[in-house]
């Protein structure tokens, strides 16, 4: 089976609320990036607006859906050899044999239902610990709102145990910070956006806990706190809220 050349790039609803504060010209740049990135020009790649701190995550996510992609163009393949195997195979068989391929159809058929049964189990399983993960999370993390948007992020990410152990250390640290204790805890990120930024790679926080001193009330009238804070770290400097 010829493996199809991937023509599209997929483009997720929640991108809109993260480019939400992009000029139109950022928004243009971004998604031309995108496609250039999905068709494997990278290279050509270059961002000069606040565009360019947005990029890594789209990158990211980009990523895992090749790989899905991929994954399931394989499978296919895959399903595709075997169907031809078994046509091959009762093309060449003669009638002597027919009570034979009879009984390895049924042992086929049996098989793909104990293997289709077997998916399914496995499918429940890892909703069930995706679940369980999701909780986790949750219970440590201190802004509890928009929860039904922040296990859909998390269940994109599907960490491991592993992954997991990291976000909670982040999290314990980051509830230590200037900027998550500051004024009652009111500049604490959604955990929605806490998700699709990655957070948890967070390098580190200065004393004050806001960057670089800027002062973006005069360019964005109406931008509340909780809004700036939360998308602050995609501009250059950071801003001050």
């Amino acid at each position: 089976m010829e493996k199809m050349k991937k023509t599209y790039v997929p483009i997720f609803y929640d991108w809109a609320e993260v480019t939400e504060e992009l000029t139109a010209e950022e928004k243009g740049r971004m998604i031309d990036a995108i496609v250039l990135y999905a068709r494997g020009k990278g290279d050509s790649i270059h961002l000069t607006g606040n565009e360019k701190y947005l990029s890594p995550a789209f990158r990211k996510q980009i990523d895992r859906e090749n790989e899905k992609s991929e994954n399931k163009s394989q499978a296919a393949a895959e399903r595709e050899r075997e169907k031809a195997q078994k046509a091959q195979g009762t093309t060449k068989s003669t009638k002597g044999h027919k009570n034979a391929n009879n009984n390895k159809n049924k042992n086929d058929n049996k098989k793909e239902n104990d293997n289709k049964n077997d998916n399914e189990e496995t499918v429940s399983r890892d909703t069930g610990k995706n679940d369980d993960l999701f909780a986790r999370f949750w219970s440590l993390y201190p802004r509890k709102q928009d929860k039904a948007k922040a296990r859909e992020a998390f269940g994109k990410i599907a960490p491991d145990e592993q992954l997991l152990a990291t976000m909670l250390a982040a999290i314990e640290t980051q509830k230590q910070s200037p900027q998550w204790t500051r004024d009652g805890g009111q500049y604490i990120p959604l955990a929605t956006t806490w998700l699709h930024g990655q957070r948890w790679e967070d390098e580190g926080i200065d004393d004050t806990g806001l960057g670089h001193e800027r002062d973006y009330g005069r360019q964005k009238k109406g931008f509340g706190p909780n809004d700036c804070m939360d998308y602050a770290q995609y501009f250059d400097p950071p801003l001050s809220c």
